[in-house]
């Protein structure tokens, strides 16, 4: 299958674009008035090119206005060398900075980064600043971020924010982001047990994972396409309190190789790690672990039953054996250790621990 970011930027290319349509044009910068004294910058006759560096005013006919957004689609697959927001800009609207771009500037009076506003970019870095508010669906998809931070003031995040990210140019492939996190302070979403994910604190629902997510207890449901294409991930640990899964969780993660689900009573879901035909998932080689007594029934419900290699385990005692290797007591480098049901830990506990690396990867240690 072709890269994801192909896909993406053929999604946005072919998606249809607005017509320019402006009040005033200055050094080659295109303006729409949008209120008394404000203006944004939107699409024009001429696609943007090189260095823009928009400025916090301009002045027309002796009126001074305030520039406070990006338009929808004002950049929307323009080929720059870099784009200068400045202070003052409160939104970016759809696909607005959606370019090729790998030098993006945001001020820190932004509220709103509005859906696909930032797709696409081979941006590698990006401080999102404290003060914005709403991220909209898709907003990074495709892009290269790998790392992210949710500022405190997040109110409102919309379906697959950072969806197929984690693009590399040089070698054209999508890995998935690698770490998310969510700042203290933030009430309406978290990052509980240090779990790189963003969670919706009020229901318990994990709406965008990471390839070194470990899934918290208390998690009750993950959103449509949570980790979608996070493909350095290799374990994945679905604790019993999981009660609904959203549509193609887990799709095109062709890094996996173990999947512990903790739930005796398998959960119905519709694709959840893509179809093996149209998206590659490996079923014949990623090994579905289940908990004593629970096999046949994971072997006949659907999105499960197509495992070729169902284990069972006892989740009470994970030093049984369980097919998962050899132990390892003395592991360099650990970042953070979790029980295999999710919950953070302070050091290593006998049995079946999940520990995450300093360069990302995740481990699985069996303590004895």
């Amino acid at each position: 299958m072709k890269t994801k970011h192909l896909l993406t930027m053929l999604l946005l290319a072919m998606m249809p674009l607005a017509a320019s349509a402006y009040d005033f044009e200055l050094n080659g910068i295109y303006y729409e008035k949008t209120g008394e004294g404000e203006v944004s910058v939107v699409k024009g006759d001429k696609a943007y090119e090189g260095a823009v560096a928009i400025p916090s005013s301009i002045k027309v006919d002796g009126v001074t206005y305030a520039v406070t957004g990006i338009g929808d689609e004002a950049f929307r697959m323009c080929t720059l060398e870099s784009v200068f927001v400045p202070e003052g800009v409160k939104r970016i609207g759809a696909f607005g900075l959606s370019a090729w771009c790998a030098d993006i500037s945001l001020p820190s009076t932004l509220e709103e980064i509005g859906e696909w506003g930032l797709a696409g970019t081979p941006l590698k870095t990006l401080c999102l600043p404290e003060g914005l508010r709403v991220i909209g669906r898709n907003a990074f998809e495709g892009s290269s971020l790998t790392e992210v931070t949710i500022p405190s003031t997040v109110s409102e995040i919309g379906p697959s924010p950072f969806s197929c990210a984690g693009w590399d140019p040089a070698t054209n492939r999508v890995n998935g982001i690698d770490r998310i996190k969510v700042a203290e302070g933030n009430i309406f979403y978290d990052s509980r047990e240090d779990c790189n994910a963003i969670i919706e604190t009020a229901t318990g629902k994990l709406i965008q994972g990471s390839n070194t997510t470990l899934i918290p207890s208390g998690v009750k449901s993950i959103a449509d396409a949570a980790f979608l294409m996070c493909q350095r991930m290799e374990t994945l640990v679905l604790p019993a309190d999981i009660t609904e899964y959203g549509r193609d969780c887990f799709m095109l993660c062709q890094g996996l190789k173990d999947v512990y689900a903790y739930n005796p009573k398998p959960v119905e879901a519709i694709y959840l790690f893509g179809n093996a035909v149209m998206d590659g998932f490996d079923f014949d080689h990623v090994i579905l672990h289940v908990p004593i007594g629970s096999k046949d029934a994971y072997s006949q419900v659907n999105c499960w039953k197509h495992f070729k290699h169902i284990e069972e385990f006892d989740p009470e005692n994970e030093a049984s054996p369980t097919g998962i290797g050899a132990a390892e007591t003395g592991v360099a480098g650990v970042e953070a250790c979790f029980s295999a049901d999710g919950k953070r830990l302070q050091a290593p506990v006998r049995g079946l621990n999940i520990v995450r690396m300093s360069d990302g990867t995740t481990k699985k240690v069996v303590m004895k």
